[in-house]
């Protein structure tokens, strides 16, 4: 899933910062997504085409992450 969601990350900015939001509200100028819209329209789908399995969440992301 790291994989995926750099390779999502890339293309918004070409040297992006780590400061950088990796989901941008295109609203709210400077802020995130909220957590709801980014496990819903995000995580959740992408999961799914990762794992084959639906309901994937917060909890289970942040096990997946790997530093």
């Amino acid at each position: 899933m790291a994989t995926i969601l750099l390779d999502y990350r890339r293309p918004l900015d070409k040297e992006p910062k780590p400061t950088d939001w990796l989901f941008p509200s295109p609203i709210r100028i400077g802020m995130p997504l909220s957590p709801t819209h980014i496990q819903s329209k995000y995580i959740r789908p992408i999961a799914k085409q990762v794992t084959g399995e639906d309901g994937v969440g917060w909890h289970n992301f942040r096990h997946t992450f790997l530093g």
